[in-house]
């Protein structure tokens, strides 16, 4: 049986050695954040222990030449579409995709890795729909 992690323990620097011991190559921004560049996905992960989350961000570009009506409708289709992922248009052009999961009463570090996971393939699902500019 895998241990829990204690809320106390979820830190950046915890997911950081997480990530890496499941061989996912993570590091630290200039600004401290936590980033994971993997598969041609860059995601930020952030933890807030006021709220006991962990919450993982990508950004994906629209095309040129895609009207703002388009996004739109795109946006609620994935929001109505794709589990665990939520999509917003985040200035002009920018699709923005969150997941959020709560460690409170603590979370094992195959809950973070299989999550981390899931939100990549949910993510990687958008470019077939958004292709890139």
């Amino acid at each position: 049986m895998e241990e829990t992690l204690a809320e106390n323990e979820v830190t950046l620097d915890l997911l950081e050695s997480v990530f890496k011991g499941a061989h996912l190559p993570a590091g630290r921004t200039a600004d401290g954040g936590l980033l994971i560049r993997h598969g041609g996905i860059n995601t930020l992960v952030m933890v807030d222990a006021k709220w006991k989350r962990i919450m993982l961000f990508a950004i994906l570009r629209f095309t040129i030449g895609c009207s703002d009506a388009t996004a739109l409708a795109l946006i609620n289709t994935l929001n109505a579409r794709m589990i665990l992922t939520r999509f917003a248009l985040h200035r002009p052009r920018m699709l923005w995709c969150d997941h959020q999961s709560l460690y409170a009463g603590g979370i094992t570090p195959l809950q973070i890795v299989r999550t981390y996971k899931r939100f990549v393939d949910v993510r990687r699902g958008t470019t077939r729909l958004v292709p890139p500019t």
